[in-house]
């Protein structure tokens, strides 16, 4: 428990600037901007750290504060929200799981945290260190900044500092945990975080009839011998966005209708949440797109990725984003390494540690089959 301490402290450090030579005055009223919460202000300040009044780390250190601030994100906040969770003996091992990892999910997501994650990494350059670094084993070997920057882009190692009894020698990467929630996202646009952490963990009994019926229906449009199975019709091509194909599936006692788009290889094309877009490319509304009305089709607007480029591929070709995600999706399990964590993860998915996932697997995975 004496760790538990530097939670509290290290994130103070994000906010202040290192008594160095230097101005003083740019370097207080830097400060001061952090301090009041006006981080734009503070990068206009700090520009691209070329300035004599602060060095290199402590520019960068200051940015990703910036940034983070912006994007709404407290590391002390953060670090209390998962310590309460992972202490809470009411709670199951699955339980704990869920709630951190919606924590976390419900955080790290936006251009911003992006572009704080990206200063933090310009910190560890300096050093000649990576985000691999970042884990329990080196943590305590390392000088202040990387310290500062490692807290800020892990949030596992959040609760390993915290606490000594909690064990988890791998890192954790922001952008890897980015990718998993726009990937589900993607196909679902109005999961709630915690739903997501939930079938992340394969527990898909609290989760909306929306939300399963996005799923059913992804898995639909993927394969169209198991719509039945879902109680859903054959997807039906309903029309073309540039070299997309737009299907439209309906639960068959009519208590459902979706859209999903695919490109040319039949993956399935990740949209935005609640954006909505005509074959003009204007925009349109989600009561438009609910008519479903072939003539003027809207529908939901494509992102350039799919759920395999997002997501599949890199859980098949990526061992540190494998890692990265079974560490999350488990986190409030203390018992098993990393590696057993990865190994199960992937087992879950598609039947064995090394096997290579299909959109389908994952999918099928996302429904708790």
């Amino acid at each position: 428990m004496r760790l538990r301490i530097a939670i509290f402290l290290i994130p103070v450090f994000l906010f202040l600037s290192c008594e160095k030579d230097g101005d003083k005055e740019k370097e207080y009223e830097v400060s001061q901007l952090l301090d009041k919460g006006q981080f734009r202000k503070a990068l206009e300040k700090l520009g691209d750290c070329s300035s004599s009044a602060w060095t290199k780390e402590e520019c960068y250190t200051n940015r990703g504060a910036a940034y983070y601030g912006i994007a709404g994100y407290d590391i002390t906040n953060m670090g209390e929200a998962l310590y309460r969770i992972y202490t809470n003996d009411s709670l199951s091992t699955t339980e704990k799981n869920i709630k951190m990892t919606a924590q976390i999910l419900s955080t790290f997501q936006g251009e911003y945290i992006i572009l704080g994650v990206a200063e933090y990494h310009k910190v560890l350059e300096l050093y000649g260190l990576n985000e691999k670094d970042c884990n329990s084993k080196k943590f305590r070997k390392l000088s202040t900044f990387p310290q500062q920057a490692c807290i800020a882009i892990n949030p596992i190692l959040l609760v390993e500092v915290m606490d000594n009894k909690f064990r988890n020698p791998y890192s954790a990467s922001i952008e890897d945990l980015a990718d998993i929630h726009d990937s589900v996202r993607g196909i679902v646009p109005n999961i709630s975080d915690e739903e997501l952490a939930s079938v992340l963990n394969g527990k898909t009994e609290n989760i909306s009839p929306e939300t399963e019926n996005e799923l059913d229906a992804t898995s639909c449009v993927i394969n169209p011998s198991t719509c039945s199975e879902f109680g859903m019709s054959e997807p039906e091509l309903y029309g073309r966005y540039e070299n997309l194909n737009i299907y439209k599936i309906s639960k068959i006692d009519g208590s459902f209708t979706t859209l999903k788009l695919v490109d040319e290889k039949h993956s399935v094309v990740l949209v935005k949440p609640d954006s909505y877009i005509y074959e003009d490319n204007s925009s349109c509304s989600k009561e438009e797109y609910e008519k479903f009305d072939r003539g003027h089709l809207c529908f939901p607007q494509p992102t350039d990725e799919t759920l395999t480029t997002k997501g599949v591929e890199k859980l098949n070709s990526d061992e540190d984003f494998k890692t990265s995600i079974a560490s999350m999706i488990y986190i409030g399990d203390n018992t098993k390494s990393s590696e057993v964590k990865k190994s199960e993860l992937m087992t879950e998915i598609c039947g064995y540690p090394n096997c290579e996932a299909s959109e389908s697997d994952v999918i099928k995975y996302l429904q708790g089959e």
